[in-house]
């Protein structure tokens, strides 16, 4: 039983993140760019996945967003 509400609590999550990616474009009209990490476990908010965003893939997408 435990697992099902894992599943069902994962499933919600990933509504709720696709539901404000949708209205980000709608109030922006404009597309997005989305970074999506494989973290294992279940804290995926250890400090180390932040300073690792900050540090290698958000430099990368501003430089991306650059225009030349």
């Amino acid at each position: 039983m435990l697992e099902v509400k894992k599943i069902n609590s994962i499933l919600f999550d990933r509504e709720q993140h696709y539901l404000l990616q949708q209205q980000l474009v709608r109030t922006y009209d404009a597309g997005i760019i989305t970074v999506s990490l494989n973290i294992p476990g279940t804290n995926k908010q250890l400090p180390r996945y932040h300073q690792f965003f900050q540090a290698i893939i958000k430099p990368r997408i501003l430089q991306f967003l650059q225009k030349k």
